[in-house]
This record gives structure tokens, sequence and C-alpha cells, in this order.
């Protein structure tokens, strides 16, 4: 199994654990390393934007710290790049 086929069955596994709980920042975490590792920044930025509007919308709150960081640090090594 090549690198393509690994990250495309990863993403289809964690899109099925989000659709169980949307609000699940474990999931959320796993996602943003896997766009990491494929240096897809603008769908990166897009599941984080979706996640942090999910949070305010349903819960009233911010993403918490930890998620904020590895955020942060991955869009600074994919700027780097």
């Amino acid at each position: 199994m090549n690198d393509i086929e690994r990250f495309s069955r990863m993403y289809a596994f964690l899109q099925k654990l989000l659709a169980r709980d949307e609000l699940d920042e474990e999931v959320i975490r796993l996602l943003l390393k896997t766009y990491h590792a494929q240096k897809d920044k603008v769908s990166l930025i897009r599941q984080y934007v979706e996640y942090v509007k999910v949070l305010r919308k349903e819960l009233g709150i911010s993403p918490s710290e930890e998620l904020v960081v590895l955020y942060s640090q991955i869009i600074f090594n994919l700027d780097r790049m």
C-alpha cells in the first residue's frame, strides 16, 4: 500500500468517526496531522475553521489551548516548506 492509499484510508476512517461525533477533538487532531503529512494546507484550514464554528454553535466555546497550539505549529511548519 502506498502513501496515497494510506492517507485515503486514514481520512475515510477519521471522517466516519467525525460523523459520529463532530465535537471529538482527538479526531480533529488526527485529521489536522493527516493533512499536515499530506502538506494539504487548504483542507487543514477548512477542517479547523469548521470545527471552531461547530464548537461555538453547539457549545458556545472555543477550541482547547492544546488544539490551538497544534494548529498554529502545523500552519507555521507548512508555511516554512
